[in-house]
Order: structure tokens, then sequence, then C-alpha cells
């Protein structure tokens, strides 16, 4: 028989304001419950989840939860510490388990009339602004409930047609669904994940059960809770050092969160892959390799994901080889904060953080620029602490590749949001102008010499123009469709080096 197994830790049922629930109290049909109340309120770590099997509930608790402790306690020796404390660790019920037995055991017995009273907060709220903020406030007390829904409701907040009434109804229906016939509940599948909400009110990990043949329960793998914790961590210094931009860096968070881990524990493989008798024959991300320098990662991807930083891993993992244990976790600690000057250097251009949906042009600009100077800035800063002397400081060329500066500038000249109405001329004559509303492009218009002009909206289907980019150049081609053209797939294309082009 499948088993889940509660766990909880009294400190966070205290800081959620609820009840000790045991398994005495449950009743989840044929599932038995155990439950653990041990941590002193000074732990650095609370937990609360379930568990498919009582073994997997000892090794938490005897493996990973204890190589989660001494992980916080090596960082905190080199000034690192997380937001929020104590670190709030959430696993999630097995996929498919009914909400109305996955609610009371994350959340306590009272989880229903607490949703039910939430509801009623919500609706005598005096604004949209106040509702969502009740809400929020719920959401960090008990997360990931209602994640995605203040995601969607954050969009009408300023709505003068929605109202808190509205809002309530809204979230009323969602609970219905929610503890309905149908209703399920869980998270974070086949996967961890640090979670810092928009207003960073509060901060906590979730971790999900594993559906891969090949990988263990992400609960279940040290290093995984460690990358998230290691989230936690470099999420911190920046939060305790001053103002921290909503855009960031994939490529340096990504790696700093592997580098934490590994340094550690001094093991190379991150994300054991399993054979079919459990032993781990491979790895999903190594330390010690990198083949492709950060511009030249991005620039083959299209964008930064967990690969990107694969150079900033291998740097910190030579490093090792070649200078004390305590000069590199201070030097890794200063390239954390680096990174956090970079990214609000960035943010302070005045192009930085405008809205854009349809320009593709702008985003990707930002988009390379932070990860570019992100991972520069953790490099510089990470060797400057120590002398430049080890060979591998003497590789940013190689390691963080080009900084495509002349592209940098094309990008921003001829970006759809910088021309606006105002328009550019081209060397043949014609003008080039964007009607633009909020984040979108409505339209281009071109002006031919004679003052002919020519308008081309962007995609009446998708509601944007077209972005195709190559990935060899970095070239970034909005299409807009030819009006009136006999040829259904006809179109005109800007781009990202100022040119109009036709397909």
């Amino acid at each position: 028989m499948k088993k889940a197994i509660l766990f909880a830790f009294a400190p966070l049922l205290a800081a959620c304001d609820m009840e000790p629930t045991t398994g005495a109290e449950l009743d989840l049909r044929d599932r038995e419950e155990a439950t653990l109340q041990s941590a002193p309120l000074a732990d650095p770590i609370v937990a609360r989840g379930a568990f498919a099997t009582e073994a997997d509930r000892e090794r938490f608790e005897a493996d990973v939860l204890p190589s989660a402790r001494a992980f916080l306690a090596y960082w905190a020796e080199g000034g690192l510490s997380v937001p929020h404390a104590p670190a709030r660790l959430f696993i999630s019920p097995p996929r498919g388990t009914s909400a109305t037995e996955a609610l009371p055991q994350l959340y306590g017995e009272n989880i229903f009339d607490d949703l039910r009273a939430l509801e009623a907060e919500v609706a005598s709220a005096p604004s949209n602004r106040a509702a969502i903020e009740r809400i929020d406030a719920f959401t960090c007390e008990r997360p990931p409930l209602h994640r995605g829904f203040l995601e969607d409701v954050e969009e009408h907040a300023d709505n003068p047609d929605v109202g808190p009434a509205d809002i309530a109804q809204a979230l009323r229906r969602k609970h219905e669904e929610l503890l309905g016939p149908d209703g399920t509940f869980s998270f974070g599948t086949d996967n961890g994940e640090f979670e810092l909400p928009l207003r960073r009110n509060c901060s906590y990990i979730l971790l999900g059960h594993s559906t891969q043949p090949t990988r263990a329960h992400p609960y279940l793998e040290r290093d995984v809770v460690n990358h998230e914790l290691g989230h936690a961590l470099h999420y911190g210094l920046w939060l305790a050092s001053g103002p921290l931009g909503e855009r960031l860096s994939t490529t340096a968070n990504e790696a700093i969160a592997d580098i934490l881990a590994h340094v550690f524990d001094g093991d190379p493989c991150h994300g054991k892959v399993l054979d079919e008798g459990g032993t781990p024959v491979d790895c999903r991300r190594r330390m010690d390799v990198y083949e492709q320098s950060v511009s030249d990662a991005f620039w083959g991807f299209g964008r930064a994901d967990h690969e990107t930083g694969q150079s900033l891993r291998q740097l910190i993992w030579t490093l090792r080889e070649e200078v004390p244990a305590d000069a590199l976790r201070v030097a890794v600690v200063d390239g954390i904060a680096a990174v956090q000057v970079a990214l609000n250097q960035i943010d302070a251009e005045p192009l930085a953080n405008v809205p854009i949906f349809d320009d593709e042009i702008l985003a990707t600009r930002y988009r390379f620029v932070r990860e570019y100077e992100a991972a520069s800035a953790f490099f510089h800063a990470v060797c400057a602490r120590l002398g430049d002397a080890p060979p591998a400081c003497g590789e940013h060329a190689q390691r963080i590749g080009d900084p495509r500066l002349a592209m940098r500038e094309a990008w921003l000249a001829n970006a759809p949001t910088s021309i606006g109405r105002s328009g550019v001329t081209l060397a043949d004559g014609r003008r080039v102008a964007f009607e633009l509303e909020g984040a979108l492009i409505r339209q281009m218009t071109v002006t031919l010499a004679d003052g002919e002009q020519r308008s081309y909206p962007g995609d009446p289907d998708l509601g944007f123009p077209e972005a195709e980019r190559e990935s060899t150049s970095g070239r970034i081609t909005l299409w807009f469709p030819e009006p009136g053209s006999t040829a259904p797939d006809a179109k005109v294309g800007w781009t990202s080096d100022g040119e109009l082009i036709a397909r």
C-alpha cells in the first residue's frame, strides 16, 4: 500500500498561525500518516509536507535535513543568510492527491474555514490593491496556494470595472473547483523551486515528487535541496544590500545556486541520473566542464537557462584546486554582491524596464545585456578578491565571451520602442515609424520619398509581429503582414540592424 507520510515542524505551524496536526487527526482513506514534531525554535529550517513512504520520510529526516542545516551554517560563515528566516520547505503531496486530503496535510485541519474566511476578507477589502494584499499574505503563510490566482488577478488591480467583490467571487469559484470531486493538489513535479513572490514579503522552497524513473524525488536529492537554499542565500544578500529589480539574470542565479551547493559538498555532479536499480550513472549538470562562453551559450539557445552559466561553474571548480577554501568562500560572496550592482546599473537605463511585449528587439537586447554583464561582474569580483593570480582568472574572454557592444547600440537605436512615432530615416529616403500602445506595436508605417505612406499592422491573428532570430549573427526581424498582397504569406520585416526587408 502506498503511504503518504505527514512531516511537520511545530515552528512552521506557529508561523502559519495553525494548530499542529497529528496523524491521528487525519482520515485519508487508505493512507497511513506519521507526524514528526521535534525541531527547536532555533532551527534554521522548518519543513512540512507529505512523503510517498515512511522510508522517504526517514531519509529526509536523517540525510537531507542535516545536510541542509550544515550547508546554511557553512555559508553563514561567509556572511550569507536566507531572507525571511527560518528557511521554509514545503514538500508536495504525491501527484493526483485529492485537494481535500492534501490541504489538511500541509496547512492544518482548519484550512477549509480559513479559505472561506479569506473570501470574506477579500470581499470586504476597501480596494483591489487591499484585496490582493490579503490574498498575498494568505499565500505567504500557506504556499503555494493562490500563487497562480494572484498572478492573474494582478492584471486587474487598477481596472475600474473590477472590484473586491468580483475578486472574491473569482476566488470562491477557484476554491469550489479545487475542493470539488475532481480537484487535486500538488506542486513542483520533478522539480524544486525557490519562491520569492513579487512583493517579497516572504520566501519559501517547494519540493515535488519525481515522475521519472531516472531520478529520485527532489526532496530526497541533497544537492537539489541545497541548490534551492542557495537561491535563498543569494537573494538574502541582495535584499539586505539595497534595491533589487524584478528582471534578474538566469545565468548568474542558476550558476550561483549550483556553486554554493557544490563548493559545500565537494561533488561535481549535480542531479544524479539513476539506472533501473536506482544506482547513479550520470549527472544532469556537472561543475567541472564547460564548452561555451556565456555569450555563445545565450545565442545558441536564444535565451538564458540553467546551462548558460556553465563556464562560471567550471571557473569556481577550477579555483577550488588553486586557492584555500576560506578564500574561495569570501570570493564567491563578493561575486554574488557584484551581480546585484551590475543589474542595478542596467535597471537605471531609461528603457531597461519599460513594458515590452511586441518589441523582441529591445527585449532581446536587455536579456543579453543582463546575462552578459551579471556573469562578467561575478567573474571580475571573484578574481579581484583572489588577486587575479589563478590562471583561470585570465580567461574572461573565453569564459564570458563577446560583449557584442556594437550590436547592443544597433538594437537600442532600431528597437520600435526607441523609434516610436518620431521615426527614423533610412539611407534611401524612406522613413519608418511605429505606433505603440503600452507594450504593444499596433502598426509600422513606412513613408516613401514621394510622401506616400504604407501601414503594416501587427499580425491580426497573433496580435503582435512575428519575431525571427538568427542564432549566429543575433539579427532579429519583426515581420508584419503585407496588406492587400495577393501572396497570403507576404510580409515586410524590420530588422535589428535597421533594414526593411520583404519575403
